[in-house]
């Protein structure tokens, strides 16, 4: 094979390995840690999973991170650019907690601290026309940091808009997304009782 096919083949290799958005999410280069990820990762022939809206077929457990608060300038309006407006995030990372709950390890689970950060990070950082363009770009972020993580139910909030009257409470999207990854259990899904077969 010349080298101008292999790496034609290689940049379409890089490009179906991304995860969906993460670099064309907003219009704007991600950070240089996470695009030295994905170029390392495709050069060194590392796996980088996919990520999907379809269900897969895992049991797990889950962690949930609820109410972080951010002050961000998202939104079409020039005064959301430019005043900045609060955003309420919650999310919830579907994980194995098994070793976690037997060694009491910190290091055998997922930080909610280096998630919240990673979480921060976008939603503080460049603004972003639509919340569902944010939502994208943060659980891109937590499933590249975090491989454990098997889904992430992401829900963003805006309590208000500047230079608008306030009609109601809050409006907001929630996005999921799987890792693609095979899985021998049935799907579970979590309830307030426990979890329950799906139907």
């Amino acid at each position: 094979m010349n080298m101008s096919k292999w790496f034609v083949n290689l940049a379409k290799c890089a490009v179906g390995r991304l995860p969906s958005g993460a670099l064309l999410a907003c219009a704007q280069t991600p950070d240089l840690v996470d695009n030295a990820f994905l170029w390392a990762s495709a050069v060194g022939h590392i796996a980088l999973n996919r990520y999907s809206t379809a269900p897969p077929t895992c049991t797990g457990d889950w962690i949930h991170i609820n109410g972080m608060r951010f002050h961000g300038r998202h939104g079409v309006l020039p005064e959301e650019t430019r005043l900045g407006q609060n955003f309420l995030v919650d999310i919830k990372l579907q994980v194995d907690a098994t070793r976690a709950g037997a060694s009491d390890a910190l290091e055998d689970t997922v930080n909610y601290a280096a998630v919240y950060e990673d979480v921060k990070e976008i939603v503080e950082g460049p603004p972003c026309k639509l919340i569902e363009a944010v939502a994208q770009r943060a659980v891109n972020k937590v499933m590249l940091r975090h491989p454990e993580v098997r889904q992430v139910d992401f829900t963003i909030r805006k309590l208000a808009i500047p230079g608008l009257p306030s009609v109601v409470d809050s409006v907001g999207v929630q996005i999921r997304r799987f890792r693609q990854r095979p899985c021998s259990a049935p799907q579970l899904e979590p309830s307030a009782g426990g979890n329950v077969p799906s139907v």
